[in-house]
């Protein structure tokens, strides 16, 4: 069983990646958090066993953006080894250019169909199984 932590804070786009995941894959436990600062808490409070096997973040997020969060996991070294993606309706080079330095494996922009974010999620899980 494959576990992804998705940071969203848009109930929509959680609930139509979710279904696009157990589309591609049955064997995935998602857990959700709303923000950064919540999604580092979590993750924090974890045990080495608990962890992630990938944690997928929305660029645009309250209290801490998707680059304050890669930026805050990069000061534990028991986050290293976990791929982060990011997701974004932003296509901003800025904002991938700065995610990929903090350790982002991806920087994926947020397709508009199911189609499209079911082919995302195939990408997402493709990161999740290395």
């Amino acid at each position: 069983m494959k576990k992804i932590l998705l940071v969203d804070d848009d109930i929509d786009d959680q609930d139509l990646m979710i279904d696009a995941l157990h589309t591609v894959a049955s064997n995935i436990l998602v857990n959700t958090q709303m923000n950064g600062n919540m999604a580092i808490k979590y993750l924090m409070d974890l045990t080495e066993h608990e962890l992630p096997d990938l944690i997928l973040l929305d660029y645009n997020l309250p209290e801490l953006n998707g680059s304050e969060i890669l930026e805050a996991l990069s000061k534990h070294a028991r986050f290293d080894s976990i791929p982060k993606i990011i997701w974004s309706t932003s296509s901003s080079g800025l904002y991938e250019e700065r995610c990929m330095a903090q350790g982002a494996k991806a920087y994926l922009v947020k397709p508009s169909d199911m189609k499209g974010i079911i082919a995302l999620a195939e990408k997402v899980i493709g990161f999740a199984q290395n």
